[in-house]
């Protein structure tokens, strides 16, 4: 494991494999370590995931940025929420628009680039990031959304040039206010005042996604009144 020279606003050392199982996994034996505020980045992973059971994340070595940071809990404000944003601010400061589609993925013109996957270590996060970056192309799928690649988007950048801006940015965003952090979403949110269709499980519930409650559930609203939606797809 390589620790790279660079000077974290996040207060802890960035480590980096050229493979692993699963950048989560070595963050976890980091957070059981004591080891708040540290990273570790992966060329490739033969196991990363998603946010549900049956979802991975899978790219060809050294064409994406994967990582996960251990991280104090951020007051408030929904996690995963604070996560993307700061994946947000790296790609916009990059020249190129994106949303943020809830609770965890960023979207480039309806194309996921990017996931967020948060979990619990005791009293620390493990928030777990993957962007895509070099992919030329992502083969025939199935996929449950297009995905996009900075690279597909005309950026020509190496995954690791990434890092430096996104431990900034997520600096910035974990410790924003909540009220600031809720604001600076719901100016990203996708979809804001269009009918959608959520997946929970085998039930579909179907509204108009109406904004981010305080706590970063989604305010959703239909025939049946208003609703606050903790998890769906």
């Amino acid at each position: 494991m390589l620790e790279l020279g660079i000077n974290s606003p996040l207060g802890g050392p960035v480590w980096y494999l050229a493979a692993t199982d699963s950048t989560m996994n070595r963050a976890r034996e980091k957070a059981l370590q004591g080891k708040i505020g540290c990273a570790v980045f992966a060329g490739w992973q033969s196991q990363g995931r998603g946010r549900f059971y049956d979802r991975v994340w899978q790219a060809p070595a050294d064409t994406a940025l994967t990582g996960t940071l251990v991280l104090k809990p951020a007051l408030g404000f929904a996690a995963s929420i604070r996560a993307a944003l700061a994946v947000c601010l790296l790609i916009e400061g990059l020249g190129l628009r994106c949303k943020l589609k809830w609770p965890n993925d960023v979207l480039i013109s309806d194309k996921k680039v990017a996931g967020i996957l948060v979990e619990n270590c005791g009293p620390l996060h493990l928030c777990g990031i993957g962007i895509n970056v070099r992919q030329e192309d992502f083969g025939p799928g199935p996929f449950r959304r297009q995905p996009t690649s900075l690279l597909l988007e005309s950026l020509v950048l190496e995954p690791r040039e990434l890092i430096p801006s996104l431990l900034y940015n997520l600096h910035k965003t974990w410790n924003w206010p909540s009220e600031r952090a809720k604001d600076e979403a719901s100016l990203r949110l996708w979809k804001l005042g269009q009918n959608t269709v959520f997946n929970q499980g085998l039930r579909e519930i179907e509204g108009t996604i109406k904004g981010l409650a305080d706590d970063g559930s989604l305010l959703v609203e239909n025939s049946q009144g208003s609703q606050r939606l903790y998890s769906a797809d």
